[in-house]
């Protein structure tokens, strides 16, 4: 069997099943980018929306947090309103972390951000 990448990025398929997050930022530009914008590097269904691919612009310039989750928001809305895609699972994620690790913080994402905030404590019994 051919790679299944190889079939995606040369959209020979008629359904197939994919995961993507946002990557360790968080930030839902990095989704868009990737997956929902048209010619997008893994946008293997072709999907293209001229309002979304407006909203993706205008997030490249709007630095304000609030005003770049309200257009986030509109994107989500937009890609749903067109049903160009099936969203079949949501993990929940369980995290269990030892009291001697300060520090971290936990992501709704499969990344794990270890940085110099995150300490582990040898004197804790």
């Amino acid at each position: 069997m051919e790679k299944v990448s190889n079939k995606l990025k040369e959209g020979d398929f008629d359904a197939s099943i994919y995961s993507l997050n946002t990557a360790t930022t968080g930030d839902p530009q990095y989704l868009l980018e990737v997956m929902f914008r048209t010619g997008a590097s893994s946008n293997f269904g072709k999907y293209s929306n001229s309002e979304l691919d407006a909203l993706a612009d205008r997030l490249q310039t709007t630095f304000d947090t609030q005003e770049r989750n309200c257009i986030a928001k509109q994107a989500q809305q937009v890609i749903l309103d067109d049903a160009a895609f099936a969203f079949l699972v949501y993990p929940k994620r369980n995290v269990v972390i030892n009291n001697k690790v300060k520090g971290i913080e936990v992501f709704p994402s499969e990344y794990y951000l270890l940085n110099s905030d995150v300490t582990v404590r040898s004197n804790i019994r």
